[in-house]
């Protein structure tokens, strides 16, 4: 299970990792069985029958679900719990992003919305160590991968052979091309104010809206100096959190500890191992 986080590269992950024989892509790539996401797709009544698995061929069966790591929101409660009494006993592979990137994208993707970016929503996504958790209640350490967007980004060869690794797939099967998918859009003022109208049926919308693009400027939302103290007092403990447990630089992320915080860590570390 590709469990996440939204806006981190997990839908072009996915189509890699497709590509090998032994594994099962989902007949719908994020089918969030386990939340209460999508509930437009119909679920089958078995988990089973989201794939096509052929026992004969296939290793591991895949899909990629960013709304099992959404919580507090109430459509991801209680996910890893529903996943553990299922019976499934999955691997976990989970990616994470620079947080202030990865709630822009989150936010660009709903322009249409007009929610502010500092919302709730957009910042606990973004709380990896506390995702985590959750399924670490059910889940060990070992069954979990986690993955860094920029390495995807800048050479997905090395993030695939990790996963493959993981997997214990010992040949690795690259795509033969590496193309971003699901990759935020720019929208432009008039196309947010077609979306905006209910009354027009969403084929229409579509139409007007590329019709408009090519006379409009496109706009991507960008962080102001005060959104950006916001979500870093919102996220910083959990950032301390996600990198003491498992060794991941957030430093690169401008998350730094003081100095009076390093010294406090030092002693502590001391005295447990002295």
């Amino acid at each position: 299970m590709i469990i996440g986080a939204m806006k981190c590269g997990t839908t072009s992950l996915y189509h890699y990792l497709e590509s090998h024989p032994e594994i099962c892509g989902a007949k719908t790539k994020e089918p969030e069985y386990f939340s209460g996401f999508n509930a437009d797709i119909p679920k089958p009544g078995k988990y089973e029958d989201l794939f096509d698995f052929d026992p004969s061929a296939h290793k591991y069966a895949m899909e990629g679900s960013t709304g099992y790591t959404k919580y507090p929101s109430s459509n991801a409660l209680d996910v890893p719990k529903r996943i553990h009494e299922y019976g499934i006993r999955p691997k976990l592979i989970y990616i994470v992003r620079n947080p202030f990137d990865r709630v822009v994208s989150h936010y660009n993707a709903n322009l249409k919305w007009k929610k502010e970016v500092t919302r709730q929503h957009f910042i606990e996504t973004s709380k990896y160590c506390q995702q985590l958790e959750l399924f670490r209640q059910y889940f060990p350490r070992e069954d979990l991968l986690l993955l860094d967007f920029n390495e995807l980004k800048k050479d997905p060869r090395i993030v695939l052979r990790k996963a493959y690794k993981f997997l214990g797939l010992r040949e690795p099967v690259f795509p033969d091309h590496f193309k971003t998918e699901n990759k935020t859009p720019s929208l432009t003022e008039a196309e947010i104010r077609i979306q905006e109208l209910g009354i027009i049926p969403s084929p229409a919308k579509k139409i007007a809206q590329g019709f408009v693009r090519r006379f409009s400027n496109t706009r991507k939302y960008e962080l102001t100096q005060d959104e950006k103290g916001i979500i870093f007092r919102a996220l910083r403990e959990d950032m301390f959190k996600f990198e003491d447990e498992y060794k991941f630089d957030v430093s690169q992320w401008g998350f730094v500890r003081s100095s009076e915080e390093a010294e406090r860590e030092d002693a502590l570390n001391c005295t447990i191992s002295c």
